[in-house]
């Protein structure tokens, strides 16, 4: 899996880190599971600013995003699948 930030890193590879555990988290999936973080790059993600705020404004909104994305999820789910007598389908 992806994440892609607007922040950049401050040098000591928290968005490596700290993004990923909320992410992984928030997904109910495995730290590992999330190989790749974009950050900082304008091209691919919205101006994050500076590398302020990095842990204090980014994590909310990371983790919001996040979460909204785990119910979509579920919503997919549960309107695609049907169950069958013994299993879901």
């Amino acid at each position: 899996m992806l994440i892609r930030t607007g922040k950049n890193d401050f040098g000591q590879g928290s968005v490596f880190t700290a993004y990923r555990q909320i992410v992984a988290e928030e997904l109910r999936m495995p730290f590992e599971a999330i190989t790749t973080v974009v950050s900082g790059d304008t091209d691919s993600t919205p101006d994050g600013g500076g590398s302020f705020g990095f842990l204090n404004g980014g994590t909310p909104n990371l983790r919001k995003v996040a979460a909204y994305t785990y119910q979509a999820l579920l919503d997919l789910a549960a309107k695609s699948l049907v169950w069958k007598g013994t299993s879901w389908q």
